[in-house]
């Protein structure tokens, strides 16, 4: 995924404040939310699929708060959806 494609799926929380049916923004910080694996399985689900934003806090106007360690929270992701 492209910057500008992020930047777009942050856009469109913002304008519509709220996530939507496909995109779901979570506060990732150090560790994966408890919640992402509940959002993967219903994206999984659906024929469309969808958009998970770690790093975006919904409580905070869809802020881009980050990831202190992307490599350990990339490899629990991996570990999550295998």
């Amino acid at each position: 995924m492209y910057v500008e494609q992020v930047e777009t799926l942050i856009w469109i929380l913002r304008t519509f404040g709220s996530e939507d049916a496909g995109i779901e923004a979570k506060r990732a910080g150090s560790k994966l939310p408890d919640s992402l694996a509940e959002s993967l399985c219903a994206f999984a689900n659906t024929p469309e699929g969808g958009f998970v934003l770690l790093g975006v806090d919904e409580n905070a106007n869809f802020a881009v708060t980050g990831v202190t360690d992307a490599a350990k929270v990339q490899a629990d992701l991996a570990t999550t959806v295998v």
